[in-house]
């Protein structure tokens, strides 16, 4: 077997802890350039991925999509990361949204095994050192489909001092979702499902006082009955639970006409810290910053008519990638 496709093979003994690790880079240039501290911000179509609770918040039909090289250059990157996703607002508070996700990577080059029984071997023996040449290229290809509900629901809580209250919303979501990978001619399938659940109150009216915003805590279980993809090989890879949740805090500023937004979430299964992001906007111009397990991110932002677009910027140790996305309301 070939070098190269005997590290990525599906038997490989780190095979379950990376399986369908594409669906980890993350959607939307709004939330990755808030390091990923999203789950107690979704409110798009994207929410699916970030917490599927928040498409209950959405207020009118939507379309996604975002554009994503990984490394390399804009016009020529090693692998394409793209989405797609609809929304659609139900009566009574429901909503359906339906989302692709494609991570693709053509032209890999598939090497021979090295000959020699160990590296002293090949230092000794010219003729056992590999020369660099591939014997062909294979490629990667990696999509996930989701299909996600969600329900929004609004009550008021009582103090019960002088006829104060305050209004709760609380969205639940579920996403049903199908991940595909064809590698070389190897193929792998499997369904999956992710929950999600937010809470959101009105500070403001909590303490009587129109100063403050709104305070959102938010949960998502992904993967909870344990995601399993099974190859053409037969091998099984399992994907664990992962569980995540976070708090958000949107502070009105309406001296620039605008807001300030802090967002805190914990870290996930490849990170050592948690994620943490500021945004601040001002007659629909955003600016964002933060950090995704230790590494800077930044983004900006305009909502223009019924559309908004979205950059964001973010370091890694291959090199830094840029992501492009929008949203459009129907």
């Amino acid at each position: 077997m070939a070098m190269v496709l005997s590290c990525l093979a599906p038997n490989s003994l780190q095979a379950g802890r990376y399986a369908a690790s594409f669906l980890d880079i993350g959607v939307g240039a709004r939330p990755l350039g808030l390091g990923g501290a999203y789950i107690a911000l979704s409110r798009e179509v994207t929410a699916f991925h970030w917490n599927p609770a928040g498409l209950g918040f959405l207020e009118h039909p939507q379309i996604a999509f975002m554009y994503a090289p990984q490394f390399g250059s804009l016009g020529s990157p090693l692998s394409n990361y793209n989405h797609l996703g609809a929304g659609l607002v139900l009566p009574g508070g429901a909503t359906l949204a339906a989302n692709w996700v494609r991570l693709s990577s053509d032209q890999i080059p598939l090497y021979p095994e090295l000959s020699g029984d160990n590296l002293g071997q090949r230092l000794r023996d010219p003729q056992l050192r590999p020369d660099g040449q591939p014997l062909g290229f294979f490629s990667d290809q990696e999509n996930a489909y989701y299909f996600t509900f969600s329900k929004l629901n609004k009550f008021d809580i009582d103090w019960g001092y002088q006829t104060l209250s305050f209004p709760v919303e609380i969205p639940i979501g579920v996403n049903l979702k199908f991940i595909q990978q064809h590698l070389n001619d190897k193929t792998a399938s499997g369904f999956g499902i992710d929950i999600g659940a937010m809470i959101r109150m009105g500070v403001a009216e909590m303490f009587n006082n129109e100063f403050f915003g709104k305070f959102t805590f938010g949960f998502m279980v992904k993967d909870i009955s344990t995601t399993v993809l099974t190859w053409s090989t037969r091998q099984r890879d399992e994907i664990k639970p992962k569980y995540r949740w976070g708090f958000a805090y949107e502070q009105p500023i309406p001296g620039i006409e605008g807001s300030l937004t802090f967002s805190w979430q914990n870290k996930d299964r490849f990170d050592d810290r948690s994620h943490l992001g500021f945004e601040i906007n001002s007659h629909s111009v955003f600016l964002r910053m933060g950090t995704s397990d230790g590494k800077f991110t930044a983004g900006t932002g305009i909502h223009l008519w019924k559309m908004n677009l979205d950059y964001a910027f973010v370091g890694y140790e291959l090199g830094n990638v840029h992501r492009l996305s929008g949203t459009i309301n129907l």
